[in-house]
This record gives C-alpha cells, sequence and structure tokens, in this order.
C-alpha cells in the first residue's frame, strides 16, 4: 500500500484545521509569560490563574495530591503555588492546557489515557534526565517531552482516514514510523512540530519534537532533543509506550553526551519510577484518569 500522491496536501489542510480548533488557554500563555519575568510574584500568579476556575481549581486538588506530597493540606491558590514554586507550577498549567485542548471528539477510537500516559511520564522523565544531566534548557524539557507525540493526535483527530490507513499498514507489521511517512510523506515528530509552531513555541522546543526520533548524533553541546529521546526510550522500557521492551540499544548513543553509565542510568530510572507512580492520581484530578502507571 502507498499513500495517494495528494497526501501532502491533505496534511497540510489537516494541520490548518488542527490549528484553527486546538490552542493552548490565554490564560496558560500569559501565566507563562508570568512567570518568565522575576517581577512576578505568587499573588501575581493566583489573581491571573482565577480567571480560570477550572484550572485554578484543578491546580489546587493536583498541589493536595501524592504526585507533590505536601504534609499539609493547602488552602488557597497563591499557597498553592507559593509551595509548588513556579517550576511547578508551569508544567501543571501546560499540562492541563495542552490536555484540554485535544478533549475527545465523537465517536473517537483513539486510546487517550494510553496516550496521556506515556506523554506525562516522557515530560516528567525528561524533566528528571534534564536535571541530572545538567543541561542548561531544563525549563523546556518537560513541555517537550509532553507534547513530543502530539502528531500523533492531530493526524487521529483531523486525518482519520489517514491514520486508518497508517494502522493498516502497522498491522502488516510495519514499523509506526516507517507507516506514517508511507501514507504521509512525514511522521508524526513533523507533523507535530508543524503543528506546534503555529503555537508560537520556542524553536528549541518544536525542534526537539521535529527531531526525537533522529539517529544522527549532533556535535556540539547537548541538544533537548536528545533529552525528550532518551526519555521516550526509557518510558518504553517501562512499558509505558506503544513499544515495550529492555533498554534499546539507541540509548548507547546518548550516554557519552548526556553523562550516564549502567549504574547511572538505573538510579534515574528508580528516580522517575518513583515519580511516576505518584503520578497515577494526577489523571483523575486533571480529569482524565485513573492510569496505572
Amino acid at each position: 500500500m502507498t499513500g495517494s500522491v495528494d497526501n501532502p496536501v491533505k496534511v497540510d489542510d489537516m494541520i490548518d484545521r488542527a490549528s484553527e480548533l486546538h490552542a493552548l488557554p490565554v490564560v496558560v500563555f500569559e501565566a507563562q509569560q508570568l512567570i518568565q519575568d522575576s517581577r512576578t510574584n505568587a499573588q501575581d500568579l493566583a489573581d491571573l490563574l482565577s480567571k480560570d476556575p477550572a484550572i485554578a481549581s484543578r491546580i489546587l486538588k493536583v498541589a493536595n495530591s501524592a504526585f507533590y506530597g505536601f504534609q499539609k493540606r493547602i488552602g488557597n491558590l497563591a499557597q498553592a503555588i507559593v509551595v509548588l514554586g513556579f517550576q511547578a507550577l508551569k508544567n501543571l498549567t501546560l499540562t492541563v492546557g495542552v490536555i484540554d485542548s485535544f478533549r475527545v471528539g465523537s465517536g473517537d477510537d483513539f486510546d487517550y489515557p494510553t496516550f496521556w500516559a506515556h506523554s506525562v511520564a516522557t515530560a516528567i522523565a525528561a524533566d528528571h534526565i534534564a536535571r541530572h544531566a545538567k543541561i542548561p534548557n531544563r525549563s523546556e524539557a518537560y513541555m517537550a517531552g509532553l507534547l513530543h507525540d502530539v502528531g500523533k493526535l492531530v493526524l487521529a483527530q483531523h486525518g482519520p482516514s489517514l491514520y486508518c490507513e497508517v494502522r493498516t499498514l502497522i498491522a502488516q507489521e510495519y514499523t509506526p514510523i516507517s507507516a506514517e511517512r508511507e501514507i504521509l510523506g512525514r511522521d508524526h515528530a513533523e507533523l507535530g512540530a508543524r503543528f506546534l509552531s503555529r503555537w508560537s513555541l520556542p524553536d528549541e522546543l518544536v525542534d526537539a519534537v521535529a527531531k526525537h526520533h533522529e539517529q544522527e548524533t549532533p556535535q556540539g553541546d547537548v541538544q533537548l532533543f536528545e533529552v525528550v529521546q532518551l526519555a521516550d526510550l526509557l518510558v518504553n522500557s517501562l512499558g509505558l509506550g506503544c513499544v515495550s521492551s529492555g533498554l534499546p540499544s539507541a540509548m548507547e548513543g546518548l550516554s557519552d553526551r548526556l553523562g550516564y553509565d549502567e549504574e547511572t542510568l538505573q538510579v534515574w530510572i528508580a528516580d522517575i519510577a518513583t515519580s511516576l507512580e505518584a503520578a497515577s492520581e494526577f489523571f483523575e484530578l486533571v480529569g482524565y484518569g485513573p492510569v496505572t502507571f
């Protein structure tokens, strides 16, 4: 089977439709801008987030969940922001905003719980890896991990016939990537990056999504896509993805650049696994669960 010659046009139309229908809530964008401003305090953010009661309510619930593990109950939004810290708040608002922007459509048989379990797990893993590897751009690692597979959502929701063709090839033992390239002329990584470029996200983050399946080792400093690549591989190896296996050989090419050996990697995996176990409650609180890691 091969994709029809007009599939590139169909893909462009699909991205246009998706861009019109899916956008992060304005309050999420404004919160990101406030967080970047050194003059911002917790009350400034609380005042902003209070404009969106649904997001504010879920921030409070998640702040009081086992995911963050605070001993004393947090009673108001400003207190939650102080306790969580600006980076955790940034990650949380982004997660809620992204999930809300891709709600289930009628007659949609896409496996959203599994998809979001993998995406959030990859975000958590990317954040851990960026911290352990001491890369300078850690602040974008969580969101790059969260959004790395968003092209799959765009395809499933806005190109259902193309999505069915891809799944048919996968059933015929094509790899997911090769099936996407056969039908679409590109894979979900490129599709997701093109979609995210419409959200005016940092170029480095969009680049990380575009390259997270790339095999070539770049020159120079460690790049964000390498962190996402390792996070994705680790999460798959833990059984939280479309592929479940032991640690793949692709990780070997990342070890020198990210600064780990086998023993160090096991420590990272244990650290990530602990965070994932605590995250199981998170999905119910954002309205997309329960999900068991």
